[in-house]
């Protein structure tokens, strides 16, 4: 319907609502409207277009068949199966077909409706059954099933894109990317003019972290399409991952000219000349990035971190105080701000964020990270008894939590519970080091073998 005309009929239906007055409307308006609501993913407004349209159209089968479809959305199986049986079964008999296996997948009766599956596999010569199948199966995670039928499909429609595409999906959304990528492979052999699947496929071998085939399939698509700003942006990001800094800041200042308000390939490019030791342009970008975005709480993080990793703290502490102005929502920042005091030697500041922090987080390793460092602060301190009330706490959470058994010796040692001291030191020993540096092992031994001597002396 004409843009138009659907606003016309909407008015009208709408003003029909206000003054609490039935309208006449015909029953093509009446799924118009249906349409429309349905586009705004609205799914009572539409419910109610249809149940005021069979008011007025009493036994419309296309009204009915769409109130069965909103009811399955809603989840109300009871209802749509009541509906479902009183419908004559004439040239909708597919599509019923559909709706009652679909209804059976979502209620655990899942080979009654394989088996509604089978004989619409087997009748069907329309490859639309084979796609509507696949994403109701796909629906409840029945990947295996999807694409077992969707074969059947190729089998009767060899040259099938859409077909071949739903198989590939499946086998993404199941996390199977080897056999996803050799699906994208024959779908290019059919339409190598496709820049979407030239895209798509890159983001598999991206995935896989085979960056070369991803930036490669990447530039495929982009000599198809050289604007497609998805592709330039995840050819960035692989150009980065591949250690190609230099490339990713051409590739992402191309992606920065079709997105002028956005933030992120600045924030991207300040990564790369980090990595590159270029702190001056690295910073240039931090700024950059909030310059384009003073609302981005993501810009102003990368620029707290980009300035602690310089020990440049104070500053930090600037711009987490500006993020926390943009929303007070999010315990990370809360937790990047009691870092930054810690390190300033200003607990009682740094306490009163990891407080909020804790308070806001939704997050269970967030978390016991907050609850680790309180106990880290507390040992700062000097107020080693209330360290250990943090770090029981950690360990009831994450008794594996790294280095959290030294911390506990030591606290012990301090508050003289020195059989504690001797249980959590043995702990400690057992620890591994794998992913310590030399210089945190060290440390660790150092303090180890210190606190074993002065337990002997003890002794």
């Amino acid at each position: 319907m004409e843009e138009y005309n659907i606003t016309e009929i909407l008015h009208r239906y709408e003003e029909m609502l206000r003054n609490g007055k039935s309208v006449y409307f015909d029953s093509d308006e009446f799924e118009d409207i249906a349409d429309y609501y349905d586009s705004q993913e609205d799914t009572e407004a539409s419910l109610r277009v249809v149940e005021e349209g069979l008011k007025q159209h009493p036994g419309n089968q296309v009204l009915l068949m769409k109130k069965i479809r909103i009811l399955i959305l809603k989840g109300e199986y009871d209802k749509a199966s009541s509906l479902i049986d009183g419908i004559s079964a004439d040239s909708f008999d597919s599509e019923i077909l559909l709706f009652k296996a679909e209804i059976f997948v979502n209620t655990n009766n899942i080979q009654a409706g394989l088996s509604i599956f089978d004989m619409l596999s087997e009748q069907s010569n329309d490859e639309y059954i084979f796609l509507e199948i696949s994403d109701i199966l796909k629906s409840v995670e029945l990947f295996t099933d999807a694409n077992n039928y969707l074969q059947k499909g190729l089998k009767k429609f060899p040259q099938s894109l859409e077909l071949l595409r739903e198989v590939a999906d499946n086998y993404r959304l199941s996390g199977n990317y080897d056999d996803a990528i050799p699906v994208y492979n024959d779908i290019l052999d059919i339409d190598p003019y496709s820049s979407d699947d030239w895209t798509d496929l890159g983001e598999l071998y991206s995935i896989k972290a085979d960056y070369e085939k991803a930036i490669e399939a990447f530039d495929f698509s982009l000599a198809i399409d050289e604007t497609d700003e998805r592709t330039i942006y995840m050819k960035g990001n692989c150009l980065i991952l591949n250690g190609n800094y230099e490339k990713a800041i051409e590739t992402l200042l191309e992606y920065a000219e079709f997105n002028s308000e956005d933030e992120t390939p600045y924030i991207l490019i300040a990564e790369c000349y980090e990595e590159m030791q270029n702190l001056d342009a690295a910073y240039e970008y931090c700024q950059k990035a909030i310059e384009k975005n003073d609302k981005s709480v993501l810009a102003y993080k990368k620029m707290i971190y980009f300035l602690m990793e310089q020990s440049r703290f104070n500053e930090a502490l600037l711009y987490a105080d500006k993020a926390l102005r943009v929303t007070q929502e999010d315990s990370n920042l809360y937790f990047l701000k009691a870092d930054i005091l810690t390190t300033l030697n200003d607990y009682i500041g740094a306490l009163d964020s990891y407080k909020s922090a804790i308070k806001i987080s939704t997050d269970k390793d967030e978390k016991t990270d907050i609850l680790y460092s309180v106990g880290v602060l507390k040992q700062k301190e000097n107020n080693d008894d209330e360290a250990i009330l943090f770090f029981e706490q950690v360990e009831e959470f994450k008794p594996d939590y790294p280095d959290l058994f030294l911390k506990m010796a030591v606290s012990y040692y301090e508050i003289k519970q020195y059989d504690k001291c001797a249980e959590y030191l043995e702990k400690a020993s057992a620890e591994s080091t794998i992913n310590l540096s030399i210089k945190e092992i060290q440390n660790r031994e150092g303090i180890i073998t210190q606190l074993t001597q002065l337990l002997q002396q003890i002794n």
